[in-house]
């Protein structure tokens, strides 16, 4: 520390600034137990904003208890830096100071800069815990001075109902009054210095009496403290209710706090002009159940008076109504983001409808996340790119925009901002659903933006007042999209139909996710989409009228895919309507069953399927179930993709992990069963057509006619669901064999299979399983002893014990059983049945054997 005392002032505070940039406080904070040199240069980066988000994480991993802790223990050595004589009563008895204390060696309070003291930061638990008042304190409290105090500061009476009785009203009032007296007692030395400040609306006089003091202010915070906003759970949880006098009178107070408020602003900007930058109003979160807000039309009016926003790189619900109340005068051309235009929701529709080019005008946007507009928003975007497709000058888009200030200057006016500053960059592009249907906004978007687009998510409404199924048609007018690759779609109420070119437009895509609420369908209204090239998709999920539409052509293309999960139905429904099974063996060229391909890609792998009918026949193309997808390690399939699943594509999946097969259905209907045969976990038979003489051995011969057995080397993780029938004769095939790494293996709905050979082939063959969930009925106790089953044992509480220790010690205390069951008696493995665990024993009692 010697060597790092003896650096130049200069060089401390750019360490300590590199510091500050990477939130190193708790480094910051151990420089002032060093010596007083380097305290003193340490102290004002760390006391700037003492009060900023993530000041005292580093105390703690619980963040969120941490800093509560460190803002409360922060408040009261400010408090106790200040002299006796500056604290009020109420402090005086919360921080149980009575003499007064020594001077400090540094000075905190001359280096703060922004105060923002919470509510919450003077929370009497901290001071007081379990209730252990200071006698003095208590004895305030119940005091004259203190009830006078409550009426000056409008502490009302009938809010006390919300409050309990006795103390826990004097609790609620005295830390309203002490969180209001230690803003000015903080604030009040230090007014000239201040830049950011929060001042409780309640105690606005004392403030606006010393505005001349607050030359340096910056952003203002106004907390909203006073109760004028009453909910129903406060004036109708009791007996009380609010008269039309008393409400009246609130109404009367809420309008003069506002119209004070509206004159700080004004009165600021009047001695200081330009100096305020922004202005907030937010609830101070001191009283349950009471909300306290302040009016839009409020919050414009203070923000009118400020100046407008300098050149905003983003537009948020942080900024959004400074920048609403100065559309015309705020330079938006550096707007990069627009996001959380959800609150207040009517705002973003007023200023669009009042300013219709100010998209246009964010010329450097490359992210927005907006509730729909209606048709023609982006209308510029598609008539900017026409213009300049039709001028030859497709070289002025994002990386190369033509330069301005070429010309005259009444010449460089005129010139469109396209052509100033080339197109807009847009790379993400994410919509919903609200009061204006979706219209044009997805079409305009991929062709205005068709050379920048990474990122498309559009989310049709959630909700309607009344539920009326439409289709949703996406991509009839999209044009090819070399740079996207993530695109999200979610109709959770419609159906969503893709065109039968999109896929082949987004040729890059890593992720497609397409989602509906299609439940029950009919095969012949089927119009599968073509088969496209995606080598670089991750991951692909499709639920819904997406999946049935789905060209499993383009699977040979996936080389890439890690997830795959095709669904029916909602996430809420874990049952499936598979069509009536003539229908669906009809929907598919060329194959009787609709499972069984041949091979090969496929008819009509790369050429557009159109349904049809010949007579009856529809025509959907073959799943061959063939694909070689080598870093596949998911799978999910419900419906009638679990139905026609083929086992032959775990050849093609070395990598994969999980597999769900769900194939539950709605109607229970037992034609819809599948049962296993040996055929299904072998390979089918492929001739050898190599015309060699001699070629065929004899263990070639053996696997043409047998075939060769499946086998899925890193599968861990199997849920089958539904009419499933596995027989005892492949439960070894099944598990063993083509499941080496099976770890975890639940099903529910499957028959064929008794628990006795599970049990034998569990205890006699080399196996990684560890919890098997079967709905298999839970074995009597004699049929459990003779199978080497033990149960789970619970330990009972006998004697009553407290509740809540019990609920603490749950989790614990069955861990606890579990280990000391499976040691006593060398468990193998769990199963569970019919929701009781039970214990297979690696070896036969005795008695039994």
């Amino acid at each position: 520390m010697d060597l790092l005392s003896k650096l130049p002032i200069e060089c401390l505070q750019l360490i300590i600034l590199v510091l500050v940039q990477d939130r190193q406080y708790g480094a910051i904070a151990a420089l002032l137990q060093t010596n007083k040199y380097i305290a003193s240069i340490a102290l004002p980066f760390l006391y700037e904003n003492p009060y900023r988000k993530g000041m005292h994480c580093y105390i703690s991993t619980q963040k969120t208890r941490s800093r509560g802790r460190s803002d409360h223990a922060l408040t009261s050595m400010l408090l106790h830096q200040l002299p006796l004589d500056a604290l009020p009563p109420a402090i005086s008895y919360l921080l149980e100071t009575t003499n007064p204390t020594p001077p400090k060696p540094l000075d905190y309070g001359a280096c703060i800069r922004h105060l923002c003291l919470p509510s919450w930061a003077l929370d009497l638990d901290y001071y007081w815990p379990h209730g252990r008042y200071y006698r003095e304190a208590l004895a305030y409290m119940k005091g004259t001075e203190f009830t006078q105090l409550c009426r000056d500061h409008s502490l009302l009476p009938c809010y006390e109902e919300n409050l309990g009785t006795g103390l826990d009203i004097l609790r609620c009032h005295f830390q309203a009054i002490v969180w209001r007296q230690a803003c000015w007692t903080l604030a009040g030395p230090i007014l000239e210095q201040l830049q950011s400040l929060t001042i409780p609306v309640f105690d606005l006089d004392r403030y606006s009496a010393a505005i001349s003091r607050l030359g340096n202010l910056e952003h203002l915070e106004f907390a909203l403290d006073d109760i004028v906003d009453y909910s129903e759970e406060a004036y109708f949880g009791g007996d009380w209710v609010m008269s039309p006098r008393f409400e009246s009178e609130i109404r009367e107070r809420k309008e003069r706090q506002l119209r004070t408020m509206v004159q700080f602003v004004r009165g600021h900007a009047q001695l200081f002009p330009g100096r305020l930058k922004t202005v907030i109003c937010s609830d101070a979160e001191m009283w349950p159940d009471m909300h306290q807000t302040c009016p839009v039309e409020t919050k414009l009016e203070m923000l009118r008076i400020l100046p407008p926003p300098k050149s905003p790189t983003f537009l948020s619900k942080a900024n959004f109504l400074h920048v609403s109340a100065h559309l015309q005068s705020t330079d938006l051309s550096q707007v990069q983001e627009i996001t959380d235009m959800e609150s207040p929701p009517c705002l973003w529709y007023d200023v669009h409808r009042d300013g219709r080019d100010f998209l246009q005008r964010c010329r450097a946007l490359k992210s927005i996340h907006m509730d729909t507009l209606g048709p023609g928003s982006f209308a510029w975007a598609v008539q900017e790119k026409q213009d300049m497709e039709s001028l030859g000058s497709n070289c002025h888009n994002t990386n190369s925009g033509v330069q301005g200030g070429v010309g005259p200057p009444s010449l460089q006016e005129s010139r469109p901002a396209y052509l100033e500053h080339g197109l807009v960059p847009l790379e993400e592009f994410n919509i919903l659903e609200s009061d204006d249907p979706l219209s044009d906004e997805d079409d305009n978007v991929v062709f205005a933006f068709s050379q920048t687009l990474k990122k498309l998510t559009i989310t049709a409404a959630t909700y309607q007042e009344r539920y009326i199924p439409r289709i949703l048609q996406v991509g009839g007018g999209w044009v090819d999209l070399p740079f996207l690759t993530t695109l999200y779609i979610s109709a959770a109420w419609n159906r969503l139909s893709l065109d039968a070119q999109l896929y082949r437009h987004c040729p890059n895509l890593t992720l497609a996710s397409f989602t509906d609420n299609t439940i029950r369908y009919r095969c012949r209204d089927i119009t599968t989409c073509f088969a496209a090239e995606l080598p670089r998709l991750v991951e692909l999920e499709l639920n819904g009228w997406s999946g049935l539409t789905f060209h499993p052509a383009t699977l040979h293309s996936t080389v890439a895919l890690k997830k795959l999960c095709i669904e029916i139905g909602r996430d809420d429904v874990d049952a499936y309507f598979i069509p009536p099974r003539t229908e669906l063996n009809r929907s598919f060229e060329s194959d009787p069953t609709g499972m069984e391909g041949d091979g090969g890609d496929g008819d009509n792998g790369g050429a557009p399927i159109q349904v049809a009918q010949e007579g009856s026949r529809m025509r959907r193309p073959k799943w061959t179930w063939n694909w070689y997808l080598p870093q596949l390690t998911s799978l999910t399939l419900t419906g009638e993709f679990a139905y026609r699943f083929q086992f032959r594509m775990l050849q093609g999946c070395p990598s994969l992990e999980s597999l769900i097969l769900n194939m539950r259905l709605t109607d229970r209907s037992e034609q819809f069963t599948r049962v296993l045969s040996r055929a299904d976990l072998l390979m089918p038979m492929v001739a050898d057509n190599t015309g060699e003489e001699g070629s065929s051995s004899q263990e070639q011969l053996y696997k043409q006619q047998e075939g060769e057995a499946i086998v899925a080397p890193a599968l861990k993780v199997v849920k089958l669901v539904g009419p499933w029938v596995i027989g005892d004769e492949l439960v070894v095939q099944f598990f063993i064999h083509m499941l080496p790494s099976l770890t975890d293996l639940e099903e529910d709905g499957v028959t064929g299979y008794t628990l006795e050979k599970v049990c034998e082939v569990l205890r006699s063959m080399p196996s990684k399983i560890e919890e098997l969930s079967l709905s298999l009925p839970e074995p009597s106790e004699e049929s459990a002893k003779e199978l080497g089953l033990v149960g789970e044992v619970y330990d009972d509480d006998e004697n009553g014990d407290d509740e809540n220790d019990d609920d603490e010690n749950d989790d614990d205390s069955e861990v606890g059983v579990g280990d000391e069951l499976e040691k006593e008696t060398e468990l193998k493995l769990c199963l569970c049945l019919e929701g009781k665990r039970f214990f297979l024993k690696k070896e036969f009692p005795s008695d039994i054997v």
